[in-house]
């Protein structure tokens, strides 16, 4: 996603594309939205490349912290919802002295807590019933070595 600058007859061509649906989709921008990109008819080839770059900077800023919001609204939802297997108490002093006394990943602990909450199982049954979490883990479409990774924390 971002712009791009093609050489044309006279000058150049700004080339804004965008993907949607796993596909690329490219429109030509006016040159009365020019302006507003910082574009002018004035500059050279080079220049308008330089402008690029620095627009395609922004978006991609703007996109990480997009998606940074998105999963931040994603975990705060998560963590919302309440399982009896998983009570807060225990949650609290397990990412108190696990989760932040070592170098684990956030995402794993994060995965972990929902696999506990779809499965549903009391932990006494964890051992006797694993195989609900490695069906589960198929449907998400886990590898081997993050199944196993999440399955330590549990």
């Amino acid at each position: 996603m971002g712009y791009s600058i093609c050489k044309d007859k006279k000058s150049f061509r700004i080339i804004y594309e965008k993907w949607v649906d796993s596909k690329p989709t490219k429109r030509h921008v006016k040159q009365a939205e020019w302006k507003n990109l910082g574009f002018s008819l004035s500059h050279t080839l080079e220049q308008a490349r330089a402008i690029a770059i620095s627009l395609n900077a922004d978006l991609k800023i703007s996109n990480l912290e997009e998606r940074r919001n998105r999963l931040e609204l994603r975990r705060q939802k998560d963590n919302l919802e309440k399982c009896a297997y998983l009570p807060d108490i225990y949650v609290l002093q397990f990412e108190k002295d696990i989760v932040d006394g070592k170098d684990l990943r956030i995402d794993h602990w994060e995965s972990a807590k929902k696999v506990i909450r779809i499965v549903n199982l009391k932990t006494t049954d964890w051992y006797f019933l694993s195989h609900k979490f490695y069906s589960h883990f198929e449907k998400l479409g886990y590898s081997i070595d993050y199944s196993n990774r999440i399955r330590r924390l549990l």
